[in-house]
């Protein structure tokens, strides 16, 4: 995650006790752990193991052992195809009140690999920004109540050729409604 993200999150950042970083393995500048050092539980979910990956595999199919305090989503979705579906599932697993901190790549940012931020992405990878309308939408769909949406400076290595200004990221934070009862993740959307 570049430092434009992690500005935006130390900005945002809510108390929680129970954390899931959703892809928070350390690919290119670093992970948020280190915003919550008195968690009493910080999982980092990835596809692939990294330095403070506490489990690796697809994020639907983790199952929490309780109800989480807040999912952060740090420069993930954009590499994600069910990057909707993954809002949804990150809101099953908060309990009420609970909160989502978000960032993507957003209109502009020229694509990039998952794996390690470089360019070009790999055929067969999959890659598209997040458009603020589209976020905003998909957070009121997944349950969320209380949103705040907003785009920003993106990181300045990220600009697409032949665009004179920096290309901006989405942010997110959203809360689930105090009344939320949280279901259990494994119901897929499928299901």
């Amino acid at each position: 995650m570049h430092e434009q993200a992690m500005v935006w999150v130390t900005d945002h950042r809510v108390d929680a006790d129970v954390i899931v970083d959703v892809g928070g393995r350390n690919a290119n500048y670093g992970t948020a752990q280190h915003l919550w050092p008195d968690a009493g539980r910080y999982e980092i979910i990835d596809l692939h193991e990294g330095p403070d990956v506490t489990w690796v595999g697809d994020f639907f199919d983790y199952e929490p052992t309780q109800p989480v305090d807040l999912v952060v989503c740090m420069e993930v979705a954009e590499h994600c195809e069910l990057w909707r579906e993954m809002l949804v599932f990150a809101a099953r697993m908060t309990r009420a009140g609970g909160s989502l901190l978000f960032t993507a790549a957003g209109p502009g940012r020229a694509p990039h690999t998952a794996f390690d931020g470089s360019r070009p992405v790999p055929e067969g990878e999959y890659y598209a920004n997040i458009e603020v309308d589209d976020l905003r939408e998909a957070l009121k769909f997944a349950g969320y109540g209380d949103i705040l949406v907003e785009w920003g400076p993106g990181h300045p290595l990220g600009l697409e050729p032949g665009r004179e200004l920096w290309p901006g990221d989405v942010y997110a934070l959203a809360t689930t409604p105090v009344d939320w009862v949280p279901l259990q993740p494994k119901l897929r959307l499928s299901e």
